[in-house]
């Protein structure tokens, strides 16, 4: 069943979000008009949007045009959608150059999303389940992610998540968090090497204007690899590629 005041808004958004020209705006009796409703109707629902920030009303013309919480709604999708789309050429380039598995994740609402993977084609490759935990401390790309929030913010996942103890080096309570994600912020990168599962990780955070994080590039390979030249060439490409990736999402 239709909730007819709902429609309305609806129906008065999707009319405000054709406007070519948003500096000019549409008024409460051109509103009126195209929706067919009384203009006392019309008046009512954009004071109602226009107190949740959903509706804009210009000044200059007193006229009405969308407000910054319907980009709100999908400022992280679009975001999220630019870097998938900025990160392939350059993830690509280097899956092509290194023939390892790469992921890309990002910090989105409180947790850690995979918006971008591209897996080895070795026939000795890690299983690429390894680098989608439901967590951000198993998986090096989260551990990067969480050593670019603040206190406050980090906070707020612990009180989530709890501590990750025996999946990191037995961390149990905040101190020894901080102190983990502290080394990580200095150094740039977060590496992995597990000697049950011979597997090796390692990323490094995509950062953007003013310092501020963007995402969390990781690379994930059999231990036995991660020696000697290709080594190097891993940890040259995967920060490399950072940059390339912040400059591409940043121009």
């Amino acid at each position: 069943m239709m909730v007819q005041s709902v429609e309305r808004a609806l129906n008065i958004l999707e009319e405000l979000g054709r406007i070519k020209d948003e500096s000019k705006g549409i008024g409460v009796l051109e509103l009126s008009r195209i929706l067919e409703l009384k203009s006392s109707t019309a008046h009512n629902l954009l004071k109602t949007l226009l107190q949740h920030q959903y509706v804009e009303k210009i000044e200059e013309t007193k006229k009405y045009r969308l407000g910054q919480n319907c980009y709100n709604l999908v400022k992280e999708k679009l975001i999220t959608n630019r870097l998938a789309k900025s990160a392939e050429p350059t993830i690509l380039n280097l899956s092509q150059k290194l023939n390892e598995s790469i992921v890309l994740a990002v910090y989105h609402q409180g947790e850690r999303f995979v918006i971008s993977k591209v897996e080895s084609q070795q026939p000795l490759k890690v299983d690429m389940s390894f680098s989608l935990a439901p967590d951000a401390y198993h998986p090096v790309t989260g551990r990067v992610l969480l050593s670019q929030l603040t206190n406050e913010e980090l906070k707020d996942y612990t009180k989530r998540h709890g501590f990750p103890g025996k999946r990191w080096n037995g961390i149990s309570d905040f101190a020894s968090l901080q102190k983990e994600l502290i080394k990580i912020k200095r150094e740039g990168m977060a590496i992995r090497q597990n000697k049950d599962e011979q597997i090796c990780a390692l990323a490094v955070p995509i950062m953007g204007g003013r310092e501020r994080l963007i995402a969390a590039l990781g690379i994930y390979l059999p231990l036995v690899r991660f020696r000697g030249k290709h080594k190097r060439e891993i940890i040259k490409g995967l920060k490399d590629a950072a940059k390339n990736i912040s400059m591409r999402f940043n121009y």
